[in-house]
């Protein structure tokens, strides 16, 4: 084989820079659908198993998208009076708008249908367990939300009004923490009674039930003041429902008729589930995930399956998020980016594949999933063991440091006594006695040693004044009593003659002449 030259190598290299930068362009966002089946209508999005045309949605999830409407609009039922403004996989909910109430009049008691022919009782959907909640207005009346074929009770509430020859306070009746009403003028009731759980045949919730409105005693005095209207409406819809809070509220008579309220339009939440039959005779719905029935409804590898009364439920493992029914619809979520309740982290977070690690950082220890949890830690260990490795040297250094600033004085002293010798004509010594080798070496007298002798120049051991210095009296450290003459330097001409006398007394050796003993040229 040939070896690559240079520029092949960087043809190759840049071409595999370049697959790979159009790779990273071209990466789209995870699938919530079938390939080239439509998942937005207007602003709502519609994930798998929902879709709009054949052949895109699970049975009983097809959907109508009017895109003449202004806004688009996106329609669920048989009857398409049920328009979907949210889907969410997560919860396994489809909120939609109904429009109108449930109306009784003022006979001794009255029946009325909810969902009646909206959706088929055979699909996939039911009204869902504690999202609901069941909302009566009027006065002295009492509304009761019923299974239609097991004739069982799914939510009742009383609603009174004051004044009436009967009423002896009662307790409010519905209502609860936040709500509006507390049973006078309207009431309401949480639907947590699960229709799944109470029948034999553990069938999945209802798509349509029967309101029962019941008037306490003969007298509708009050009828006029309050009509009976009962609402099935996703919970806490009521208590933000600020207009009809305004025609409840009202005291001057001029409330609309109750026909008036027929085009309200109210958010209710259904629950769904895909639905699969188990291929016996009959059809039965299966209720149990087998491999098979998992892979065939759960396609994305990080989904797990769950069954439900008629099928089967989808949902992504911990960490990953999206939509489980389409292949790689579950993406890895980045909890180091969105932070939750359960995935808080106050120190170093790095994502990892379905998780995260949180811990602190380098040189700290403690707890990083609160606040302040990290301290910083000290490593006695570190510190005596560098202690041990660092003070011997630490020590050698400033030694080495002090012995090096020692001999640097002693070389700056020696130079500046040099310096100060050759200014002060120290040649003209020496020249004389250079066939005597080492006498003006010995002759030099440091400065000190002429301080001590005479107390630093001490006027007191002044002997008088020459023409050319002044005489003092001393004692060298050998005990000599001498006669120390220090110089007037008034000019370079004094200094010279001043050495040319120590010259020639240097050279002179009489016993009626004064001996020289030496002399200090250093400073």
């Amino acid at each position: 084989m040939r070896p690559c030259s240079y520029m092949q190598l960087t043809w190759v290299v840049s071409s595999i820079a370049g697959v790979l930068l159009v790779a990273a362009a071209s990466a789209a966002p995870p699938m919530i659908g079938k390939q080239g089946c439509r998942t937005t209508c207007g602003n709502v999005s519609v994930p798998y198993p929902f879709s709009i045309g054949h052949g895109c949605y699970s049975p009983g999830f097809n959907l109508t998208c009017v895109d003449g409407a202004s806004p688009p609009r996106l329609l669920l039922g048989i009857d398409g009076t049920l328009q979907v403004i949210n889907i969410s996989i997560s919860s396994a909910t489809v909120t939609v708008i109904h429009t109108g109430t449930v109306t009784i009049g003022a006979a001794s008691d009255g029946h009325g249908a909810f969902l009646s022919g909206s959706l088929d009782a055979d699909g996939p959907y039911a009204l869902a367990v504690g999202r609901n909640e069941l909302v009566v207005t009027g006065c002295n009346v009492e509304a009761t939300l019923r299974d239609k074929t097991s004739n069982l009770s799914i939510g009742s509430c009383s609603s009174f009004c004051p004044g009436a020859s009967w009423f002896t306070g009662l307790p409010p009746a519905g209502g609860g923490p936040g709500k509006y009403c507390s049973g006078l003028y309207c009431c309401q009731d949480p639907l947590t009674t699960d229709i799944r759980k109470t029948t034999v045949d553990n069938i999945l919730g209802r798509v349509s039930y029967d309101v029962q409105m019941t008037w306490f005693g003969r007298n509708h005095t009050k009828d006029k003041v309050m009509p009976g209207l009962v609402f099935v409406a996703k919970e806490g819809w009521f208590d933000d429902n600020y207009s009809l809070h305004n025609w409840l509220e009202s005291t001057d008579g001029s409330r609309p008729p109750p026909s008036a309220f027929s085009s309200v339009e109210v958010p209710l939440v259904l629950g769904w589930e895909v639905l699969r039959r188990d291929g016996t005779a009959g059809g039965k719905w299966s209720s149990e995930c087998t491999v098979d029935a998992a892979r065939s409804i759960c396609k994305s590898k990080h989904s797990e399956c769950s069954p439900g009364p008629k099928g089967y439920l989808c949902a992504c493992e911990d960490g990953y998020d999206g939509t489980p029914y389409v292949t790689d619809g579950c993406q890895d979520v980045d909890e180091c980016k969105f932070q939750g309740e359960e995935t808080v982290c106050y120190g170093d977070c790095n994502n990892t594949y379905g998780s995260f690690n949180c811990s602190c950082p380098r040189g700290s220890h403690g707890d990083p999933r609160r606040p302040g949890g990290c301290v910083r830690t000290i490593n006695i260990g570190l510190i005596i063991g560098l202690s041990l490795v660092v003070g011997p040297g630490l020590l050698l250094l400033v030694l080495s440091i002090i012995i090096i600033r020692r001999h640097l004085r002693h070389l700056k002293k020696k130079m500046l006594k040099r310096k100060f010798f050759i200014q002060n004509h120290g040649q003209l010594l020496e020249q004389p006695v250079s066939h005597r080798t080492g006498i003006a070496e010995k002759m030099i007298i440091p400065l000190e040693e002429l301080e001590k002798a005479t107390n630093n120049f001490d006027q007191t051991r002044k002997l008088g004044d020459g023409g050319h210095g002044v005489v003092y009296k001393g004692m060298l450290s050998d005990l000599h009593v001498v006669a120390i003459k220090k110089s007037k330097i008034m000019v370079q001409r004094e200094i010279d003659e001043f050495i040319n006398e120590v010259a020639i007394l240097s050279q002179i050796n009489h016993k009626n002449i004064v001996k020289l003993y030496g002399c200090c040229l250093e400073t």
